[in-house]
């Protein structure tokens, strides 16, 4: 009878008091009589099947032995349930008895009895007991023809009666005990006590750094870290992620707690047929670190309480430890390269104080605070105060967010488009949606609101044809249309300083080419425009106009104060300025720019305050040229020579006498000398890169200033006519040796303008190496094949330390050389020669990060030569960014042991990894990780 062809997917487990045989694989037994003989019915139902024999005769068992976590009630009767559907499935009029569970001493129990019709009328009885605990589970599954249900069910309770699940010393036995579990994330150690039976390692949530399951992810629980994030968005950012995965979870409760010594947050959701929970906990584990612990399971909210309950108070939390590993230098980012019309402003300015990078609007605040709107939230920085202070963080990362503070209210437009107010952290949403918005007289907003987006089908989302408007939101709440836009895009809005006019920018729909610049009356709505510019990045008020930091279509990028007629005066040019307002005569600006080291202000910036007489004549020469202005001047520098011209650039001498021409139109043209360092050329590349405007005159005053750049850095120049008839050849030349490097300019320039690299790449790359310049690759890889350099490759094959200085002595400034024979020496592990020649430059008062690392590493592998640990500490301190010492410094703890070696040891990989976290050294220290992080 095929009666077992039913139950492909059953799970059995079974005991008797006769016969003691071992079922299953982790140690457990069943006494069973003698009338039960081992016969395969199935293959795919495992290996402990029995045919029954004399008064079992027409019966059939199987024991099958499963992982799965049964904890009450509604476990068992779903396990079994699975088992009998394939019963139901398999016959017809399917009969299910009743269902009994009982529970003692931690082991559950289920009972069911079932009843098939298989036609002919032969009808099959079956009986099916669940035992389960700790994570195992046994199935007692019966069946006969002929058989009653009690004798089935007399059979079956005896089998069950005499299972013995694993002994005590077994794995599984051990495995039941409560056993802490430990990882480390960001420095923190976190410990959590679980059973190893029901609780495996897992990589259910990519994302998270630790991650349990049970069997078949039935429960399954996971960590995350999240910075810079209150407990309560950390609920709210965690419930968004799930509803991707899950569209009808919904919070059904939220409440405080304290766990693991720490602030905590707890919320409860559900999806709407309560057939899967997810119970979140936010724990503050630092101030501005928050740990994310999830417990995903199936069933109702409250059925995993008590897992749920164990697994929080066993969470322990352990800080970091207190390990002085290495000198830790003070984060003291240095000042950026200010040329000297930037110095002269900044000089001039009062600094008023630090706020976040990355700021997309900044408005003055009631009480002359200012109020910041950054990619991660919005920041008050109140008068006086040394930084700001956050108001609002979501956990949501927004390019273009806009704020503004008006009475004694703050309010942000989100990601959305939806205008929410700010109060005590939290944001509560309006109802109403804006584009930008700025303060109102009176406690209102105006606010601008493009024409909303709809869904096209076949298309997707279009802007719809209704007209885009400035508004006037009152306190009440109430709106009024000041004015409308028609086939316009709004953008951005600013009042002048008396709040009678705005000035809001725009573009066309769906041509976004150009920014329009319009004023509005906001008492009658009347519209002026005003011009149109490039591109608009932020809008403030002035007297009798307004702050616009952008580009004019024929003017450099920076801030600029335009009148009420539309008339643009340049105040500060560059891309690092951001105009806060203009307010009695005083500037209010941020600038990515400083003067002196500030410490602790790394991801920060300044804003400053700046009389209007003291910003000018310096400002508007800070950055002046925009590629137009670039192609003026080429076209003013040439005069009546052809720009195509062969000859042009053919000499030094023809370089020099270009540039002093250009020089003398840019003073004539915008008031301010060419730059001509090499520090000054990949800003100046920055500020046109992408404009209009250039063309062929503008690119030879770009290539003649990077060839006097070079020039200054100690370049040769190779005179050659380039034969290109159609102007300077973009030819790239990759060619170098061990003593030179060759450069073509206007190849250089125009990967420069395609964002490709940098001009001081350029000297980076040469390493120290001659570079020799012209305009004709030919003649340039002719110069460079009599530059070979010496044969070093010798020496090295032999070992020869005191040749190989000799050579390194005859070029001391070649750093790419030094490197290339360090590099072999290494891979040779030819460390004699290595620690020699790497060890005359680390002792010397020059000596870098690679002088040290090769000796470091030389020594490291010679018996009685090692580094110790204060010599790779004294390294750190001066090259702290080289993740080679760090490795190193951590080996050497691991050899030498002592107080809080571990520790020490670890804290240096770390350190390592995050300097360097791919390739070969990544690969090392990954192992020192896992030698000490177990």
């Amino acid at each position: 009878m095929r009666t077992t062809l039913l139950l492909a997917s059953i799970l059995v487990a079974t005991a008797s008091a006769q016969t003691t045989r071992s079922i299953g694989d982790r140690g457990a037994e069943v006494g069973l009589s003698e009338n039960w003989t081992p016969k395969v019915i199935n293959a795919a139902m495992g290996d402990d099947q029995f045919i029954g024999t004399k008064s079992l005769r027409n019966s059939f068992l199987v024991l099958l032995e499963f992982d799965a976590y049964l904890e009450n009630e509604a476990d068992f009767r779903r396990r079994l349930q699975m088992h009998t559907a394939g019963i139901e499935a398999s016959g017809s009029n399917t009969v299910l008895g009743k269902f009994t569970y009982r529970s003692e001493d931690g082991v559950g129990r289920a009972h069911q009895p079932a009843s098939t019709e298989m036609g002919n009328g032969v009808e099959i009885r079956y009986d099916l007991t669940l035992v389960g605990r700790d994570g195992l589970g046994y199935l007692v599954l019966l069946w006969g023809a002929d058989r009653s249900a009690g004798s089935l069910k007399h059979e079956g309770d005896r089998i069950a009666n005499a299972l013995r699940f694993p002994p005590p010393d077994s794995d599984w036995g051990r495995s039941t005990q409560l056993r802490v579990r430990e990882k480390r994330f960001d420095g923190y150690t976190l410990r959590i006590r679980v059973q190893d039976s029901v609780f495996k390692e897992s990589t259910y949530a990519g994302d998270a750094f630790f991650s349990l399951a049970t069997a078949e992810d039935e429960i399954v629980a996971f960590f995350l870290t999240l910075e810079d994030m209150d407990l309560d968005d950390a609920l709210d950012a965690a419930h968004e992620t799930l509803v991707f995965s899950y569209p009808d979870l919904t919070e059904r409760k939220r409440s405080s707690t304290t766990l693991a010594g720490r602030e905590a947050r707890l919320a409860t959701c559900a999806t709407g047929d309560e057939s899967l929970t997810m119970e979140l906990a936010a724990i503050q584990i630092a101030p501005g670190l928050a740990l994310d612990f999830r417990v995903l399971y199936e069933g109702p909210p409250g059925v995993r309480e008590e897992l749920y309950r164990g697994l929080l108070e066993s969470l322990v939390v352990v800080d970091p430890p207190t390990v002085d590993a290495f000198p830790v230098p003070e984060a003291t980012p240095d000042p950026p390269s200010v040329n000297a019309h930037q110095r002269e402003w900044l000089e001039a300015a009062r600094l008023i104080g630090w706020i976040p990078a990355g700021a997309s609007d900044a408005s003055l605040a009631p009480g002359d605070g200012i109020l910041v709107a950054h990619e991660d939230g919005v920041d008050l920085l109140r008068p006086g105060a040394d930084d700001s202070e956050p108001l609002r963080r979501d956990g949501e990362w927004q390019f273009d967010r806009r704020a503004a503070a008006c009475a004694e209210e703050t309010f942000m437009v989100s990601g959305d488009g939806e205008l929410v107010r700010i109060a005590d952290g939290t944001s509560t949403p309006t109802g109403a949606r804006a584009t930008a918005i700025t303060a109102a007289p009176g406690g209102g907003l105006f606010l601008v609101r493009a024409a909303p987006l709809r869904n096209v089908a076949g298309i997707g989302q279009i802007e719809s044809a209704t007209p885009s408007t400035l508004v006037h939101r009152r306190p009440s709440g109430d709106e009024v249309v000041i004015s409308s836009f028609v086939d316009r895009t709004l953008l951005d809005v600013a009042t002048d300083a008396s709040t009678t006019r705005a000035l809001v920018t725009s573009v066309e729909r769906s041509a976004y080419t150009t920014v329009r610049l319009t004023s509005v009356d906001l008492g009658s709505g009347a519209q002026r425009t005003l011009g149109e510019w490039t591109r608009v990045r932020h809008l403030g008020p002035a007297p009798n106009g307004w702050l616009v930091t952008g580009t004019p279509v024929s003017g450099a990028t920076g801030i600029w104060r335009v009148a009420g007629d539309g008339a643009p005066e340049l105040l500060v040019s560059g891309p690092q300025q951001l105009g806060v307002a203009l307010r009695g005569g005083e500037l209010v600006l941020t600038s990515s720019l400083f003067l002196a080291p500030h410490s602790g202000r790394e991801g920060r910036i300044p804003v400053y305050s700046i009389a209007v007489d003291d910003v000018l004549p310096a400002g508007p020469r800070c950055a002046p040229w925009t590629a137009a202005v670039l192609g003026e001047i080429g076209s003013a520098a040439l005069g009546e020579h052809d720009p195509f011209d062969r000859h042009l650039f053919g000499t030094r001498a023809s370089i020099t006498r270009f540039l002093d021409e250009a020089s003398r139109a840019s003073e004539r043209s915008i008031g301010a000398p060419l730059p001509r360092d090499i520090d000054a050329f990949d800003p100046l590349l920055a500020a046109i890169a992408g404009e209009p405007g250039l063309g062929q005159e503008g690119a030879l005053v770009l290539v003649a200033l990077l060839s006097n750049a070079l020039l200054e850095q100690g370049a040769e120049w190779i005179d050659a006519v380039e034969p290109n008839m159609n102007g300077l050849t973009w030819e790239t030349v990759e060619e170098s040796t061990d003593l030179c490097l060759a450069v073509l300019p206007a190849q250089t320039v125009a990967l420069l303008l395609e964002g490709e690299s940098q001009a001081s790449w350029i000297v980076e790359s040469a390493a120290g190496r001659s570079m020799l310049i012209g305009t004709d690759a030919a003649t340039l890889r002719t110069a460079l094949a009599k530059r070979e350099g010496p044969d070093w490759w010798s020496a090295v094959e032999a070992g020869d330390a005191e040749e190989l200085l000799a050579i390194l002595a005859a070029h001391p400034e070649n750093l790419h050389l030094r490197d290339r024979i360090y590099a072999e020496l290494a891979r040779r592990e030819d460390l004699a020669p290595l620690g020699a020649v790497a060890g005359r430059f680390a002792r010397s008062n020059a000596a870098r990060a690679q002088d040290l690392l090769h000796w470091f590493a030389a020594r490291h592998a010679t018996d009685g030569a090692a580094p110790t640990v204060e010599e790779l500490r004294n390294a750190i301190g001066k090259h702290p960014r080289a993740a080679g010492l760090y490795h190193l410094l951590g080996l050497r703890y691991e050899l030498t042991g002592g107080d809080q070696a571990r520790e020490k040891a670890r804290v240096c990989f770390e350190r390592a990894l995050e300097l360097s976290p791919w390739g070969n050294l990544a690969e090392q220290v990954q192992a020192g990780l896992g030698r000490t992080s177990d």
